[in-house]
């Protein structure tokens, strides 16, 4: 989860660095806020990168002592807010920090629009819509909504995770993903079936990928849930930079991938709707004006 939500908005601290008394308040000392600050520019840095950055990067960035950069990626590794890529030598978001990435999205003021326009898509499509983010080496749902009528009943719940190689969702995240962070994932992660069409080989998998990059959106064709189709397609957000995308489920059964593709023009529109609500939310705290000097 390399790039959203921003949860440090403005690399720059007020006016003489004063956190506290910019809200009217009152600090202790400079030391624990000096400190607070410096680590939130560097969740923000990882955050917002385009590419991993080690500790030197990160100090030349932020122009911090070498000994300080260190203390603060310990005390922040230790938290479980970041995590060492063992291939780079560069940061990424830890577990921690997607778990609260996740709580911020699924109680965040805009919550109750998402499943609005979720809801709306359900109802359009008869079938089953998720919403979900892209979660370190699986997908987590976000918010689930079922049509009343339907029979399938499937244990997603809000938070619940899947997996990316035998998704639709997981489809997408795959197709977006950088050529070497892709090649990380296929090399790392244990494929195991869960049905007798889970895409398990090396080289079935780029394929599928590769098709899910060419046309624009995942198919899942009873890859995870055996008599399930489903499809996917990414939320295209500024901020996010495509960490989000909605899928809809169907009992094969009712209706084929080919008979699902007819709502992919409705999906699409919805992401839409979907990413303009996650970016506005994300720019709300946003200055015009950014610096990169802690």
């Amino acid at each position: 989860m390399n790039d959203y939500p921003p949860f440090y908005a403005g690399d720059a601290a007020p006016a003489g660095n004063d956190l506290a008394t910019s809200f009217g308040g009152e600090t202790p000392s400079s030391e624990p806020r000096t400190a607070t600050d410096r680590s939130l520019a560097i969740i923000d840095l990882i955050l917002n990168a385009q590419n991993r950055l080690n500790a030197k990067m990160i100090g030349a960035e932020l122009d911090l002592p070498k000994a300080t950069v260190h203390r603060l990626l310990g005390m922040l590794e230790d938290k479980g807010l970041i995590v060492k890529d063992a291939v780079s030598n560069g940061y990424i978001p830890g577990p921690s920090l997607c778990d609260m990435a996740y709580k911020i999205l699924r109680h965040s003021a805009s919550s109750a629009n998402r499943r609005a326009i979720l809801a709306s898509l359900a109802l359009h499509v008869g079938e089953t819509c998720n919403l979900g983010m892209l979660d370190g080496v699986e997908a987590r749902y976000l918010d689930r909504v079922e049509p009343s009528h339907s029979p399938l009943k499937l244990d997603f719940r809000p938070g619940s995770r899947v997996p990316l190689y035998c998704s639709a969702m997981g489809h997408v995240f795959l197709s977006l993903m950088p050529e070497r962070g892709l090649d990380r994932y296929i090399e790392t992660v244990n494929r195991v079936s869960h049905t007798a069409s889970t895409l398990v080989q090396e080289a079935a998998l780029r394929s599928r990928i590769a098709q899910t990059k060419a046309r624009g959106h995942g198919e899942d064709d009873e890859e995870y849930v055996a008599g399930v189709n489903c499809l996917s397609v990414a939320v295209p957000t500024q901020h996010g930079r495509n960490l989000i995308a909605l899928a809809i489920q169907a009992p094969k059964s009712r209706l084929t991938l080919e008979e699902l593709r007819k709502f992919l023009p409705a999906m699409k529109t919805t992401a839409e709707k979907m990413a303009r609500i996650l970016d506005n939310e994300a720019s709300a705290g946003i200055p015009a004006s950014r610096t990169r000097k802690a």
